[in-house]
Order: C-alpha cells, then structure tokens, then sequence
C-alpha cells in the first residue's frame, strides 16, 4: 500500500473526472431533466466521498475507516447506477479505483471484481448485457490501470526509501571510519606521549637533562603528529605504510623499556599495508598499556601479520580496539584471532587473502 495519500487522491480524482462526459450525457437526456438538480448533487457527494476516501490511503491504525469508506463509495456507486440504469456502469469507475487503492493488493482485487460481477448481475437483470460490454471493458482497463499505476508509485517509494537508506549508511559508515581512524590516532600517540613523559620525570630526577630533552622534543612532535592526523582522518586523508607504522612501534616501545623484535618473512601488498598497519599500531598500543610485557613480537608475512607478546595474558575484552580490527580486516576479506592465556602472553593474528 503506497505511502502518500497524494498519488491516491489524483488517481481518483483522474477517474472521476473522466465520468464527467457520463454525467453530462446523463443530465441531458429527458427522462431525468425533472432530477439534475437531485442528480447534480448526487455527483457532487459521490465525488467529494470518493476523493476524501483517497487520503485514508496512509493513516495508521484506520483500517477500519478504509473498509467503511470502500463500503461507502461503493455503495453510492452502486446505488448510482441502479437508478440510473446498467447504462452509467462508467460512473462506477471512481468507486472501482478507491477499492484497489484503499485495500491490500489481493483484497482490492477481489472486492473489485465483486463489484463488476454485482454490475453484470444488474445489467443482465435489465437485459442490456450485450449493449454494456464496452463498459465492462473500460471498467475492467480502469482496474488494470489502477494496479499499475499503484505498483508503479510503490516501487517509486521503495526506490525513495532505498536511496535515503543507502545515504544514512553512507553517513554512519563515514561516522565509524572517523571514530577509528581517531581511536587509532589518539590512542598509540597518548601512550607513547604519557610513557615519555614519565621518562622525561626520570631523567630530569637523574638529572640527565640532554636525554629529558630530547624526549620533551618528541613529544612535541607527537603532539604536532597527533594535530595533522587528526585532521588527516576527518577528511580521509590518511594512509599508512609498515615501514611508517613500524617504526612508530619502536618508539612506543622504547618509552615503555620494553624490547621489540621484527621478523619480515614477506611483504604485503601495497594495498594490505593500512590495514596491516592498524592491526600492528592497535595490538602493540594494547601490549604496552595494558600487558606489562617485557618482549613484542612482529612478524610480517605477505598474507598478514602476528603481533606476539609474552605478557601477563588472559581473558580477552572484545573492546573498540578490537572491534575495528576485525571490521576492517573482515571488511578486507580476511580473519583476525586474538588469542590469550593466563601468564601466556598475547597473540594477534591478521590474514588476508
């Protein structure tokens, strides 16, 4: 059933229009010059109920007001042409189209050909069976070409519906890349900066100011990083290289006193590397804030990459981290495992095909 009562409304308004030339021809015939006035009005009822009937089309909860007002205006219809004669079928044409346009699809249909099948009792009761099938057959086009018309408006919505559906994914999809890309970012480039800080507080305590220095200066240039990355990630402008990523991971672990081994075995293609790169920034960030490991472990391999760390382990908590780990590798085709004992340290696995 369509949505918008407006297609409803011209569709009937359309038909009832084109019994104008009926009525016309009705008004002029002797015989019920005694009744226009009566019959004018009649028109005019028959049509207002008839239109009014057609913004029932999307009202929740009014099935009962459809059923009463196809009741109605069929009624009126028939009534219409009883009085008149099997003669002004045409005039039943407005009352036909509210039926398919009010009802479901299959009730419409079948309440429409009640209807023509009352109108053909009528007409062979009158003995003018033969003279109305030019009508029944412009009445049976009338039904055909109210169903059309309403699959046709339906499929219109549906394909409405379907685009603003595709923008609003589009705009969270936009809104979930932003919340990673900034979780990626934010996330690594904090620790690194508290892990240097608190080296700096240690080497100014030892008085080593050359090295507190130094590490002060790196931390400018991660707050400096962090600001273009940033900016990088709202406009999608971001991409990442292993050999950038990993040696970003060296610095990490470095501030954190904690050793680094890296194993090439082979190499990525250059399509897999910003992927391969998240899984690595993401698991050595999660190793150094929250396993207390004393070793990390990278091995790249051409299909992925395992990040390894002999940490205190456990029950993995499947956080944001994680989570975007596995859209994006999944979203790639491929599979990521995350695998994790008490005192056994954890192991990240990406593969892509």
């Amino acid at each position: 059933m369509m949505k918008t009562p407006w297609a409803a409304v011209l569709i009937a308004t359309g038909f009832m229009v084109l019994t104008i030339p009926s009525w016309v021809s009705l008004l002029s015939e002797p015989e019920y010059a005694p009744y226009s006035t009566f019959l004018i009005i009649l028109a005019v009822v028959y049509g207002i109920t008839t239109i009014a009937s057609a913004f029932l089309v999307n009202l929740r909860r009014a099935a009962a007001l459809r059923i009463t007002a196809v009741i109605l205006v069929g009624s009126l219809g028939l009534i219409l042409v009883v009085l008149l004669g099997a003669g002004s079928a045409p005039i039943f044409a407005p009352a036909l189209c509210l039926m398919l346009v009010l009802l479901p699809r299959v009730p419409g249909i079948v309440t429409a050909m009640v209807g023509l099948l009352v109108l053909g009792v009528v007409s062979f009761v009158e003995g003018v069976a033969h003279e109305n099938v030019p009508n029944f057959v412009m009445l049976l086009s009338v039904a055909i070409a109210t169903v059309l018309v309403l699959q046709l408006v339906e499929v219109n919505e549906q394909l409405v519906d379907a685009k603003d559906a595709i923008a609003d994914m589009a705009v969270l999809r936009e809104r979930e890349r932003v919340s990673r890309d900034l979780h990626d970012v934010l996330g690594r480039s904090a620790t690194t900066i508290a892990l240097k800080a608190r080296l700096s507080a240690e080497l100014l305590s030892r008085s080593d100011h050359r090295r507190a220095l130094a590490e002060v200066e790196d931390i400018n240039r991660l707050a400096s990083t962090i600001s273009r990355d940033t900016r990088d990630a709202v406009r999608n402008l971001r991409q990442t290289t292993l050999d950038a990523e990993l040696l970003a991971a060296e610095a990490t672990a470095h501030a954190a006193g904690i050793r680094l081994d890296i194993h090439r075995m082979g190499i990525p293609e250059p399509r897999d590397e910003p992927v391969l790169a998240m899984v690595i920034r993401e698991s050595v960030t999660n190793a150094v804030r929250h396993a207390n490991a004393s070793l990390i472990s990278i091995t790249v391999e051409a299909s992925g990459v395992e990040i390894a760390d002999d940490g205190h382990g456990g029950s993995v908590i499947e956080g944001e981290g994680i989570r975007g780990m596995k859209d994006r590798i999944c979203a790639c085709g491929g599979t990521l495992s995350v695998d994790s004992g008490q005192n056994q340290g954890t192991v990240v696995t990406a593969r892509l095909p």
